[in-house]
């Protein structure tokens, strides 16, 4: 005897739910990306404003998220002078998270141009106060060894150079002892002698002049010797080195 086949009933339930779930997902990722990002947070500023960024990155608009690429947010920020790395996250509160480490302005030359700590010269109206500046060219090489190693100096430090000459040592048949010689004439009336190689050594140069001062008493102005080849420092004043010059003159003259 054949069996019945038994007939199964639709279920109707489900098929909704499936229907429901494969009709939401697209509708919300519709609804979602049409959002406009809510918030943009910006990081690491203290000399860009928040609105050179935002116009710079064109999201003064607060645009859907559709329409947002961070990379191409990114690489418009990277073209400003002043910036040397960006980072750009979008969080899912919609919040748009811009990163940015600055570039440190160093100092400025006789022609307005400020020179940046990545190597960039933009054009300045000395806007930025206390930078000291140079007085004569370096050549390019020395230069960006000198960039390198002036841009961690201490900012305080830097602040009290008045003004930067490049002084390279030579001997009388004009060959290089030092071609790399610096000389830092500084806000309190001294002058230091420096080097790249041993620039870390001019970080110390307030607690050297105060034992200098302590030493030798108050109004003592002269010359520090930062470019020598220990982590020593030597001194001298510049009484002792006009009476150098003359005793070396009349050497000359007997």
């Amino acid at each position: 005897m054949a069996k019945k086949l038994k007939k199964r009933k639709l279920n109707w339930k489900r098929v909704f739910k499936v229907l429901f779930i494969l009709i939401a997902i697209p509708l919300s990722i519709i609804f979602i990306i049409n959002l406009h990002i809510k918030r943009i947070t910006i990081i690491g500023t203290d000399i860009l404003t928040d609105l050179e960024i935002i116009n710079k990155a064109n999201i003064k608009d607060y645009p859907k998220l559709k329409d947002l690429k961070l990379t191409t947010i990114k690489s418009s920020l990277q073209e400003l002078e002043l910036v040397n790395k960006v980072d750009v996250k979008l969080n899912i509160f919609r919040n748009l998270i811009i990163t940015i480490e600055e570039a440190e302005p160093l100092y400025y030359d006789l022609n307005g141009y400020l020179t940046l700590d990545n190597g960039k010269k933009i054009k300045d109206n000395n806007s930025y106060l206390g930078l000291p500046t140079l007085i004569n060219s370096i050549p390019s090489g020395i230069e960006e060894e000198f960039i390198l190693k002036l841009k961690d100096l201490n900012k305080d430090v830097l602040k009290m150079i008045n003004e930067i000459e490049y002084n390279p040592s030579m001997t009388e048949e004009g060959k290089y002892i030092d071609e790399a010689r610096f000389i830092f004439y500084m806000n309190d009336g001294n002058q230091a002698i420096v080097n790249p190689s041993n620039l870390e050594k001019f970080n110390n140069y307030v607690k050297i002049l105060d034992t200098t001062i302590n030493t030798m008493g108050e109004g003592i102005l002269g010359q520090f010797h930062f470019d020598t080849a220990t982590n020593r420092v030597t001194f001298a004043s510049f009484a002792s080195l006009i009476t150098e010059e003359e005793s070396d003159e009349d050497e000359t003259e007997s």
